[in-house]
Formats: C-alpha cells, sequence, structure tokens
C-alpha cells in the first residue's frame, strides 16, 4: 500500500467516526425529545436485543426492561413529566459499536410534587445496516431534590 493509499484509507476512518458521533448525538437528542415531549414511540431509536435499566441507586426505581416491546411498553404506561437537559458527552466509536455518556439535569413533577433531578446515560449504541441504534441504556443517579428545596441539600450518591 502506498503513502497517498494509507492516507486515503485513515481519512476515510477519521469521516466515518466523525459521522458516527454526529448521528449519535441527533439519535440521544430525538430520544430524550420523543421521551420528554411524548410526541411518539421510542421504537425506532433501540435494538430488538436492548436493555434499558437504572443502576446503582436507580435500579430499583427503574428497573431492568429487556427487548425493544419492553422499553415501548415501559414508556407507554405513566411516565411523570419531565424534560432531560443533557451536556458533558463522551462518544467513543469503535466500528459498528460505540459507548457514549451524558449527564443530564431533569426538571420533573413525582407525586404532584416538582423535582430536580440529576443522572448520568451511560450508553451503548450499535449500527447495523448503516442506522445506529442505543444497545443497552444506563442510568446512574447522582442527585434528586425538591424544587422548594433546591439541590444545595441533596446528597449526592456516591458509586
Amino acid at each position: 500500500m502506498t503513502y497517498d493509499q494509507a492516507s486515503r484509507v485513515d481519512l476515510a476512518q477519521r469521516v466515518d467516526v466523525l459521522e458516527a458521533k454526529d448521528e449519535i448525538r441527533r439519535l440521544m437528542a430525538a430520544y430524550v425529545h420523543t421521551r420528554d415531549v411524548r410526541d411518539g414511540s421510542v421504537a425506532d431509536y433501540f435494538t430488538d436485543d436492548a436493555v434499558w435499566e437504572g443502576i446503582g441507586r436507580l435500579a430499583d426505581v427503574l428497573g431492568r426492561h429487556e427487548g425493544r416491546n419492553a422499553i415501548v411498553e415501559r414508556f407507554a404506561g405513566r411516565v411523570p413529566p419531565g424534560l432531560h437537559l443533557i451536556a458533558n458527552e463522551s462518544v467513543t466509536v469503535d466500528g459498528d459499536d460505540a459507548v457514549g455518556y451524558w449527564t443530564y439535569l431533569q426538571p420533573t413533577v413525582l407525586d404532584g410534587r416538582a423535582f430536580w433531578i440529576a443522572a448520568r446515560y451511560h450508553n451503548d449504541f450499535h449500527r447495523r445496516e448503516g442506522v445506529w441504534r442505543l444497545r443497552h441504556v444506563r442510568i446512574e443517579g447522582i442527585f434528586e431534590a425538591r424544587y422548594e428545596e433546591g439541590w444545595a441539600h441533596a446528597a449526592f450518591f456516591a458509586r
């Protein structure tokens, strides 16, 4: 392989990674939008064998849902209103697989009371036939606080 050929291969791989990261960012934005606004189903965002679960302290609260149908059913029921404000992303792409991390702050309502929730997404993604989907969503709590009290006295959860 000549230097010129090697450079083109390297460039093609770098472009693929950049495009993959952009597609994954758009997938996450669409997922949290659909989740928050409830203007459609989350079905198209997940692989058939996907897992969606709370981890750590949130394991009991959110449960574990295996398979696209179970995840769709989880969101079809009564889900508290809220708005996920996602930030601090880190996405690593390896061929047709990727791992992404986001931190989010979510104003929400639980049992008729306003709350702040902060958590982290630890997500695995898979690309099949050129389309990226969520394969494993893990949600780890950082803190919860009643709106009136703010988060100054909230217990931040340790890993």
